[in-house]
């Protein structure tokens, strides 16, 4: 256990940071792509223990310590390989101010000499923002703008556990036996194939995500979840109303309505990784400015866990109450989740970060005219508008 608690640390760490440093060191039009590869990876590193937590795998008495201990392999590679690679380059223009250094790791990034436009774009970014104290996590909900961005963050990350993929996640073994799958290891490598879609679906996402947009995506993900979610309930009541009742012409065949549930799961999960499971920690890397940025994501993804150890704590003594009709409470908190990202998420697909942030302030799309605005002035907590031009194209 103090082991569990050690390792929560940099954990922690590895789950806020990756986005942001993928946000900063990516071109603007591969921004989204690279950004959703972060949940790819993670989708293919929890189909991996899933495999190797196979019973006649490690998933056994002598074989678990081994299973802990297989995580130290990705850890020794990302040590020998991440001191390789560059800084971000904005961060070492906005934050350090080291010209040189920021026009090496942009050649490196970029394969090449010519990163004269990018380093205007930062030479904006600087000027407008030079002399805005530091954004700490305390000043993120003292600076109205921010607390209403930082707001805005913590409702897409919580989105990610409302839709009931952490509950379908960890109890899907379950589920698939209730719905019929109790033979010999069917529920186990059901589980397994959903873990197979995750991985699929989300690198699906990496190739959507830059045509279709970011909130659109998103939306897809949720309306889809919500449909296959609602079919999940009617089909796993159905099918415990056919297994109690004694007469049931279903009794010794196989149960449409358990067919039904594991369909309908397969294809939520097939939604959900399109969309809730890619989207959030990349929209929220591109929500805030370069200066708020590690603050803001640090407590988006900080809520997003503490929301899923709830829910993960409450589940089973949810579904032990009402059994068959615990996904609708999920059914509900998609509906919810769905009207909050209709009205309070913006699209950023495209977007350079002062379009994001004049947005977000105004709540309409950054215009030619817009840019010459004075409502926001230099040394304030977010960009100053006044002075922007339109970014060149990378």
């Amino acid at each position: 256990m103090s082991g569990r608690v050690m390792c929560s640390v940099p954990v922690g760490i590895n789950t806020a940071l990756p986005p942001v440093y993928l946000n900063e060191i990516s071109p603007r039009t591969l921004r989204g792509a690279i950004g959703a590869i972060h949940p790819f990876a993670a989708a293919i590193g929890l189909l991996v223990s899933r495999i190797l937590g196979l019973p006649y795998i490690l998933g056994n008495e002598w074989g678990w310590p081994i299973l802990l201990a297989v995580s130290v392999i990705p850890m020794m590679y990302q040590l020998v390989a991440f001191p390789f690679c560059p800084e971000s380059p904005r961060y070492l223009f906005v934050e350090k101010s080291d010209e040189s250094a920021t026009r090496h790791a942009l050649q490196k990034l970029r394969n090449t000499s010519n990163v004269d436009a990018e380093l205007a774009d930062f030479q904006r970014d600087h000027e407008l923002s030079k002399g805005a104290p530091r954004v700490t996590i305390g000043e993120l909900f003292k600076d109205p703008f921010l607390r209403k961005t930082t707001f805005i963050a913590i409702g897409v990350m919580v989105s990610q556990h409302l839709t009931g993929v952490i509950a379908v996640m960890y109890y899907s073994t379950a589920i698939f036996k209730s719905a019929g799958l109790v033979h010999g290891n069917q529920a186990i490598y059901g589980t397994i194939g959903l873990g197979v879609v995750n991985v699929v679906m989300t690198l699906a996402a990496v190739f959507l995500v830059e045509k279709t947009g970011r909130k659109r995506l998103l939306l897809i993900g949720l309306g889809g979840s919500i449909v296959f979610m609602s079919l999940l309930v009617v089909c796993t009541t159905q099918s415990k109303a056919t297994q109690l009742s004694h007469d049931s012409q279903f009794l010794g065949t196989i149960n449409p309505y358990a067919v039904g549930s594991t369909i309908s799961l397969v294809i939520y999960s097939i939604f959900v990784s399109i969309g809730p499971a890619a989207i959030p920690n990349l929209l929220v890397s591109e929500l805030f400015a370069t200066a708020p940025r590690a603050a803001g994501s640090s407590v988006a993804v900080g809520v997003n866990r503490i929301t899923g150890f709830a829910i993960t704590l409450a589940f089973p003594y949810i579904k032990a109450s009402i059994e068959e009709y615990t996904f609708v409470v999920f059914v509900v908190t998609l509906a919810v989740t769905i009207v909050f990202t209709k009205i309070c998420v913006i699209e950023t697909k495209g977007k350079t970060t002062e379009e994001i942030q004049y947005e977000l302030r105004h709540g309409q799309v950054m215009s030619k005219a817009s840019r010459h605005s004075t409502d926001v002035k230099p040394g304030t907590r977010d960009v100053a508008y006044y002075k922007v031009q339109t970014e060149e194209k990378l």
